[in-house]
Parts: C-alpha cells; sequence; structure tokens
C-alpha cells in the first residue's frame, strides 16, 4: 500500500519513484534468474540491432516462476489497485537491458499512443519498473516530464510502422512538441535509484531514456497493469500473446515469492 501523500504525487506528477522498495531477498531471486532469460532462444526474446546482445524478453514469467510471482505480489499489484481504483490485469511484461557501452536508447514516447493499437480503450493503465540493478544518472536512466500525463496523447508522426520493439519508434513526436510540453509542465526529471526500487508510471506520461554510459548494464523488469474495466478490444492484426496478454482476469494477488 502507498500513502495518500504518494498517491496524490502520482496523480499530479504522473509517476512515482519509491527507492529501494523491494526486500533485498526478493530483489536477489529476481537477480539470481536472469542467466534463465538470458539463455533462452524464443521469438520473445529481441536483441540489439546489429548486435547478439539481448535487449528485450517479453512475457519473462514464462521462462521463470519468480517471474511470474513477482508479478502478482502484493508490493506491486496493489499501489496499481490504488492508483486505477479498480481490479487489474497483467496486459504486458518484459525484462529490458541495457548494455554497458552499448548503442541504445528509446525516443520521447507515450505508451498509449502504442497500446491503441493494441485496442485498448482509455489510458488506464500503469507500467512499474523493477530496478535489478542499480541505475545512475550516466546508465541510461528514464527521463518523465513531470504532469505530461495531463496533456492528453499528443500529436505524432509514423516514421516506422513496425517499430513496436526496436528504439526506431512507429511513432515519432517532434522536438517542438517537447518544447511546448516542458514549457507547460516544468521541466524534465530523471528517475536514476539504487537496485530494489520501483518506478510507477502513467501510460500517457512523456518518457525517454539516452544509451547506457555507464560499466554495469542497466537491467529493468517492467510490468504493465490494465484496468480490468479497460481490458482490450478485439483488433484485425493482434501482436503476438507474449507481446501483449488477453488474459482479461483480475490478478490473484500473493504476499512472496515462495
Amino acid at each position: 500500500m502507498i500513502d495518500t501523500k504518494q498517491l496524490n504525487w502520482f496523480h499530479e506528477k504522473g509517476y512515482l519513484l519509491l527507492e529501494s522498495y523491494l526486500p533485498n531477498d526478493v530483489t536477489e531471486q529476481l537477480v539470481s534468474d536472469l542467466p534463465i532469460l538470458l539463455s533462452q532462444d524464443s521469438e520473445a526474446v529481441y536483441r540489439q540491432d546489429g548486435s547478439d546482445a539481448i535487449r528485450t524478453v517479453f512475457s519473462p514469467e514464462q521462462f521463470s516462476p519468480i517471474y511470474d510471482r513477482v508479478s502478482k505480489l502484493h508490493l506491486i499489484v496493489e499501489p496499481i489497485r490504488q492508483m486505477l481504483e479498480d481490479e487489474v490485469y497483467l496486459f504486458q511484461s518484459k525484462f529490458n537491458t541495457k548494455v554497458s557501452l552499448a548503442r541504445g536508447c528509446w525516443d520521447w514516447h507515450q505508451d498509449f499512443t502504442f497500446w491503441k493499437d493494441d485496442g485498448m480503450p482509455a489510458p488506464k493503465a500503469i507500467t512499474v519498473a523493477i530496478y535489478l540493478q542499480d541505475v545512475t544518472q550516466f546508465s541510461g536512466p528514464m527521463v518523465i516530464i513531470p504532469g505530461s500525463h495531463k496533456l492528453g496523447t499528443v500529436y505524432t508522426t509514423m516514421e516506422n510502422p513496425d517499430g513496436v520493439h526496436s528504439e526506431n519508434l512507429k511513432y515519432v513526436i517532434s522536438r517542438e512538441t517537447i518544447q511546448e510540453a516542458v514549457e507547460q509542465c516544468g521541466d524534465m526529471v530523471s528517475t536514476a535509484g539504487p537496485k530494489g526500487s520501483v518506478l510507477f508510471f502513467h501510460s500517457n506520461v512523456l518518457h525517454a531514456s539516452t544509451q547506457n554510459l555507464y560499466f554495469k548494464n542497466r537491467d529493468l523488469l517492467m510490468l504493465t497493469y490494465n484496468a480490468v474495466s479497460n481490458a482490450s478490444m478485439p483488433v484485425s492484426n493482434p501482436r503476438p500473446e507474449y507481446m501483449v496478454k488477453r488474459n482479461f482476469n483480475a490478478v490473484k494477488v500473493v504476499n512472496s515469492l515462495v
């Protein structure tokens, strides 16, 4: 559970960073199963453009019971329920890494812009980023424009119709739009934090991240929860189940990873 001050902060800013939030044993269990994820040869595993380095492992819970349990953990799910005032289901899950000194950034975007294409009716989804390593100012932390979720869905152009999981994103936001957002909302903030921190962020908050210039990888577990009342509608050309889940049953919360 989060308190009223934290809940109000999230609704005002569009994000909430809880530093060192997870118990050490939870974080270490997730880290200990990373080799299982990184050894997979599956269509759910995406590699850095032009290299063998893994960039994303979708639906990591299919490879590790620990990752399955953490997606149901009360420390993660209960704050989401508070924020959305609804029961929630797991819409998407992925392990994202930024390899040390490798190319790779995520340009400015709003997640809901992409999820509309998956049939999501409204921006009533929240993503949780679990820090599996320290995220420093130099390792490519997520940068957010606080309050930008209140702007609604901003104007984008389609530059890469197939760019769903590569850094060449499908939808592009112009420099002018980012400037307008910053001028209206105030500024940008970095979400650097120690291992075990958890970042909750709204599906319409503007965010981006740069290349990892640090000497360690930046490893994040990303879990997106959608309100049950906002379940995705059928679309003509759906993405694979490992990318967009279609089990709309509410998450059954657990209190531990065992």
